[in-house]
């Protein structure tokens, strides 16, 4: 029932069961695994259900090719939201540089006000200094 170590498929040999020493050409369905004709009626398989492999082969392709094409279009999808992902953090990187660099101008510009206002300040208490020593100075 076992598959053979040495055995290979090629053109020349085909697999053959460990058991019986015949070809592999039933497929137990319920087991998965490939047996040979006497190996049917074998309580091991007896109660099983199994099919020739010809007939097994076609439905198999067909439904792996199925299966196939829902995964590759799955695969397109998840690319296409991986993409979108990435194009979304480049824009919100993006973004972020936007509104540091607007927050940065903001902040010179609060500085050069600050600046501005402390230029003038001390201008008027310079002014405000010298005319009370202007006073003091005549009144001794």
């Amino acid at each position: 029932e076992e598959l053979r170590g040495e055995s290979s498929i090629s053109e020349k040999s085909e697999m053959k069961c460990d058991i019986h020493d015949d070809p592999l050409r039933v497929f137990c369905i319920t087991c998965r695994k490939l047996i040979c004709r006497d190996c049917t009626v074998i309580p091991r398989h007896r109660n099983h259900d199994y099919d020739l492999v010809t007939n097994i082969y076609p439905k198999q392709k067909q439904e792996i090719e199925s299966k196939l094409k829902k995964l590759k279009e799955r695969v397109d999808v998840t690319s296409s939201a991986m993409n979108t992902l990435t194009d979304n953090k480049r824009e919100i990187g993006k973004q972020g540089e936007y509104v540091k660099s607007k927050i940065h101008n903001r902040a010179q510009y609060i500085v050069e006000l600050v600046q501005q206002s402390e230029r003038q300040l001390t201008e008027q208490v310079d002014t405000i200094v010298q005319k009370k020593c202007c006073l003091l100075d005549k009144q001794r």
